[in-house]
């Protein structure tokens, strides 16, 4: 079975390799378009970009991970009353 963190690690992956391919698509097209700086400057702002979606991604898998905390700590309470009523 797979774990939270191997589908969290195996989404982060995907993003990084889906970022990259797309800030290396934006600069070669804006480059061959509007010439070498532009195509620097697209470079730079897909990096930004995807510096901000990696964020992003990183505080949901956060706040997941609490919420499934959470979730559990509730779930065994209730199992713990249950079995003391008994």
């Amino acid at each position: 079975a797979l774990s939270y963190a191997e589908i969290g690690e195996g989404a982060a992956e995907g993003y990084e390799l889906m970022a990259g391919s797309a800030r290396e698509q934006a600069t070669s097209y804006v480059s061959k378009k509007y010439g070498k700086e532009a195509g620097e400057l697209a470079r730079h702002t897909a990096g930004a970009a995807a510096n901000f979606g990696r964020a992003a991604l990183t505080a949901r898998r956060v706040v997941d991970v609490k919420r499934m905390v959470k979730k559990a700590a509730r779930r065994r309470v209730k199992e713990v009353a249950k079995n003391a009523v008994r």
